[in-house]
C-alpha cells in the first residue's frame, strides 16, 4: 500500500505530529533524510532529528545526494522504513536526484509499501512534474526537464498565500495548495488532509 506524507513545512502542529506518530509507532522506525543539498554542519539534520524523535522515529540516517554523496549508504537507505525529503531549491534536489539515480530507487521503495514523507521541495516532487517550483525557486540549474517522481496524480503548492492570480488563468492539473503548517497523507486510496488545503481542479 503506497503511504505518501506531504507537507509545506517541518512544524509543531499537534494534528500532524499524531498521525505521524501513528504512521511511526508500532516497531523500531528508522528514516532516511535525504536534504535536498549538502548540510555540512548537520544543522538542519539536527532540527529534523529533534522533530522526529518527537514524533516517533528512532533512528535517522543522514544520505547525501549532493557534494557527500556515498553509493556505499545505498544499502543502508534500502533497509530504512520510510524515506524523507527534505526543503530547498525543487530543481536543485531534482538533478541531483537523477544524477545519483535515486529517482527510480524512491519509487521502489514506495512500491515496497514503505513511508515517503516530503516538506516542501520534497512534497513537490511526487508529483510528476515540478513545474509548481517556477513559482517558489529559481532554476539556478537551468533544469529542462522537469518529469518528477510521478507518485500523485496531481500537483503540489507548498506556502500558499491565497494568491490565486500567481497560478495563471489556464492550468491543467489539479493543484493543492498547502498552507504552512497543512499537511497531505495517503495511504492507498485514502487521502486525509490536514488544515486548510485548497484543491484547484482543472482550468481557473
Amino acid at each position: 500500500m503506497k503511504t505518501l506524507v506531504l507537507l509545506s513545512e517541518l512544524t509543531r502542529n499537534k494534528k500532524i505530529e499524531d498521525k505521524l506518530e501513528s504512521l511511526f509507532s508500532g516497531k523500531t522506525f528508522k528514516l532516511g533524510y535525504i536534504p535536498s543539498r549538502s548540510d555540512k554542519t548537520r544543522k538542519y539534520f539536527d532540527n529534523a532529528q529533534d522533530f522526529f524523535k518527537n514524533v516517533g522515529v528512532d533512528e535517522l540516517l543522514y544520505f547525501d545526494v549532493d557534494e557527500e554523496f556515498d553509493e556505499s549508504l545505498i544499502k543502508d537507505l534500502k533497509m530504512c522504513d520510510g524515506i524523507y525529503l527534505s526543503g530547498g531549491n525543487t530543481f536543485y534536489f531534482l538533478k541531483k536526484l537523477r544524477e545519483s539515480n535515486m529517482l527510480c530507487l524512491i519509487r521502489e521503495f514506495v512500491k515496497e509499501g514503505k513511508i515517503l514523507m516530503g516538506v516542501s521541495a520534497g512534497s513537490i516532487l511526487m508529483s510528476k512534474t515540478i513545474d509548481m517550483a517556477h513559482l517558489l525557486d529559481d532554476n539556478l540549474v537551468d533544469l529542462k526537464d522537469l518529469t518528477s517522481l510521478g507518485l500523485v496524480d496531481f500537483e503540489v503548492l507548498p506556502h500558499w498565500n491565497d494568491q490565486l492570480n500567481l497560478l495563471g488563468e489556464h492550468h491543467q492539473n489539479t493543484i493543492f495548495c498547502l498552507h504552512d503548517g497543512d499537511g497531505i497523507f495517503i495511504q492507498g486510496e485514502k487521502m486525509d488532509i490536514i488544515g486548510n488545503v485548497r484543491e484547484i481542479k482543472g482550468e481557473l
